[in-house]
């Protein structure tokens, strides 16, 4: 190592000791140092929230994506304003932020997922309603009293 070079420390996968002070800088945006205090936290928390995710079966891509996506939403709905000294440990609102942050996402992926085909029920309601009233009931199978005493098991009265 040459002079003038800080050392390369590897990141810790393990939360660290939390320092209020900062945490309480960085809710108070009006602050001068509410910057310098989020880029304390994010660097201080991203590593261990990553090595979370990747816990939970995540790609190391996958992970680094959702663990940035969950810092960028954490800074922009201000989700720390919420966080008090007297409310509990600051890894554990981290942790039950990013549990429900993942399952948010895994929810999101689901919908998505199920929006690629069209279930069949709303194609047929949508038929059913564009159509004309008379075309409706033509549309519509005939059942004889017999189909149907043998599809339900029950005779007509």
């Amino acid at each position: 190592m040459s002079e003038g070079e800080e050392p390369v420390v590897a990141p810790q996968p393990l939360f660290v000791t939390t320092r209020w002070s900062v945490v309480l800088a960085a809710q108070d945006r009006s602050s001068p140092d509410s910057a310098a205090a989020l880029e304390v936290l994010c660097r201080a928390y991203w590593y261990p929230l990553y090595v979370y995710v990747r816990g939970t079966g995540h790609t190391a891509e996958a992970a680094q994506d959702l663990t940035q996506e969950f810092f960028a939403r954490l800074l922009a709905r201000d989700w720390l304003r919420v966080v008090l000294p007297d409310k509990g440990r600051f890894r554990t609102f981290l942790l039950v932020a990013m549990k429900r942050f993942l399952t948010n996402e895994w929810h999101r992926g689901m919908r998505q997922k199920r929006g690629q085909r069209p279930p069949a029920v709303r194609m047929i309601g949508e038929l059913y309603v564009n159509e004309s009233s008379s075309a409706r009931h033509a549309s519509l199978p005939e059942f004889s009293s017999k189909a149907t005493t043998h599809a339900f098991g029950f005779a007509q009265i």
